[in-house]
């Protein structure tokens, strides 16, 4: 589990564009993710890519 203080510094860096900080996101958020494609009716494949999409453009907004 991440400290808040390096979760708010990873997601200030993701916003920035820093693609560490986004991939690092990602890998922290994925199994989380994972149990979420189970309510996507799609290939496992597409709905975590699906996710991943989701969850960069809701930093970036």
């Amino acid at each position: 589990m991440l400290e808040d203080d390096v979760f708010c510094k990873l997601v200030h860096d993701a916003q920035r564009g820093n693609r560490e900080a986004q991939e690092a996101l990602l890998k922290y958020l994925q199994p989380e993710l994972e149990k979420m494609t189970w309510f996507i009716r799609m290939p496992l494949e597409d709905s975590l890519q699906s996710l991943h999409l989701a969850v960069l453009e809701l930093i970036s907004s």
